[in-house]
């Protein structure tokens, strides 16, 4: 929904945030994360709230202490929901430099990045005091480690980038771990929407690329791979939740161009204060010839969009379909069995009931779970340590 309000304030045109906050809502890599882990879902909704103030401060020759302020807020809220972030906060926060076009814009961003600064003391005192801990994560699943040469590390972030944007991924498997994605249901992404983010990337590209807010688009896009370059494992859903998000805001310029309006001579106004300036639309923005007038009539286009639409609902209905009757029979994967012995456990009468990890992780956290839910007191159970084993009996 803040996608489409965001869509809708970079168009002017609700249809147009109607269509994004729709294609969002049916999207299955946002559809899915919902029922996993609980910080990537952070991913979009920090991010959704930092592109709606820049969007709206980008505008502005100078920013205020309070638009500086929620800028640093925004992206504070990027960096800390989730471990994703604390790489894309920075990259987001650096990225403030393609709005610095004059020299008030330049103290304006400077102003944001040292107010952001200020946000990650506390990372800072934390890792300070818990030496390795936030890095812990980082060495588990990351190539990038002590002792690594930089040579191997460089050519390994570029294989794993471009493996990152793979189509089969993106578009024909999705993310190959069971539980973040149900196999078969097709890809994270409809081709619809990929389509029409191709499309937006051409128009940016051959027709808005002076301007500082898609450049900052491009520039988001291509960091927002970062996260799941760094890990080992290719086209990881949850590692990569920014790169959805950009690739709808890619979805706009292409809207835009697909709904507009034929353009005539007589929708030329002169501007009346600029002499020599590009003539303007009657809506005050500049005219593009080329970009709606000239490359196909408007009837063709909204056949286009019309088709568009209507494959991303044959989309939806298909993955939906399959989610629904193959995504209830991933028992293994959610650890669906573990309740069957929680109630066998709890039903015999000898106290403490002793809790082991296994093969899989902490499963451990299921049994204080599900007492939790039923009202058990935790001293009931009793978390083994790594390698112990039960008294006998």
């Amino acid at each position: 929904l803040l996608l489409g309000l965001l869509a809708k304030r970079i168009s002017g045109r609700s249809m147009i945030g109607v269509i994004v906050a729709a294609t969002a809502l049916l999207t299955p890599w946002f559809f899915e994360g919902r029922g996993l882990l609980l910080e990537p879902q952070f991913v979009p909704m920090a991010l959704a709230p930092f592109l709606l103030t820049l969007c709206h401060v980008q505008k502005k020759e100078s920013w205020n202490w309070l638009e500086v302020a929620l800028l640093a807020a925004t992206l504070a809220l990027v960096t800390y929901c989730y471990t994703s972030g604390r790489i894309l906060g920075p990259l987001l926060a650096l990225g403030l430099l393609f709005f610095a076009t004059s020299r008030r814009r330049l103290i304006s961003v400077v102003k944001a990045g040292l107010l952001y600064g200020a946000t990650l003391f506390p990372i800072l005192v934390f890792n300070w005091r818990n030496p390795g801990v936030l890095t812990k994560r980082l060495n588990e699943i990351s190539y990038i480690k002590p002792g690594v040469p930089l040579s191997e590390i460089v050519s390994q972030f570029v294989q794993r980038y471009l493996e990152d944007q793979s189509l089969t991924g993106l578009l024909l498997n999705g993310d190959y771990h069971p539980r973040h994605h149900v196999q078969g249901s097709g890809g994270a992404l409809f081709y619809a929407t990929f389509i029409l983010a191709i499309i937006g990337l051409v128009i940016v590209i051959a027709r808005r690329r002076r301007d500082p807010w898609w450049r900052f688009v491009l520039y988001g896009l291509a960091v927002a791979i970062v996260p799941g370059a760094i890990s080992v494992e290719p086209f990881h859903g949850m590692r990569l939740m920014a790169y959805p998000v950009f690739l709808l805001l890619l979805t706009v310029p292409a809207l835009e161009w697909l709904l507009a309006r034929d353009k005539h001579k007589s929708d030329l106004v002169p501007s009346p204060s600029h002499e020599g300036e590009e003539p303007l639309r009657d809506d005050g923005q500049p005219f593009e010839p080329g970009v709606a007038e000239g490359v196909l009539p408007r009837v063709a286009r909204l056949w286009i969009l019309f088709f568009l639409l209507a494959l991303t609902a044959v989309e939806a209905y298909r993955f939906q379909t399959v989610f629904r009757r193959d995504g209830p029979k991933r028992a293994f994967d959610f650890d669906v069995e573990y309740k069957a012995a929680y109630d066998a456990a709890t039903r015999q009468p000898a106290r403490p009931i002793y809790l082991e990890d296994g093969k899989w992780g902490p499963a451990y956290i299921h049994a204080l779970w599900y007492a939790a839910v039923e009202k058990r007191p935790r001293s009931e159970f009793v978390h083994l340590a790594p390698g112990a084993k039960a008294p006998a009996g």
